[in-house]
């Protein structure tokens, strides 16, 4: 009975920290692009040319946090 139960843990444990994994590269990603669009803002502001401009990576942030959901 112990082994099937240690086998289920280690499992779960595996599935946990891929999914964790996953969630630390959305994050990553969403920080990288952050990066870049700030660097892209000081240039603007450096060279004097910040008026009425759009960045492109507008609207692509999303928010990576995983959502709570009820079922039932």
């Amino acid at each position: 009975m112990a082994f099937p139960l240690a086998v289920l843990a280690a499992g779960l444990s595996f599935a946990v920290a891929r999914r964790r994994t996953a969630d630390f590269e959305k994050y990553r990603a969403t920080v990288d692009l952050l990066k870049d669009e700030l660097e892209q803002v000081k240039r603007q502001i450096s060279s004097g040319d910040f008026v009425e401009t759009a960045l492109p990576a507008e609207g692509e942030v999303t928010d990576v946090r995983p959502r709570l959901t009820r079922s039932g």
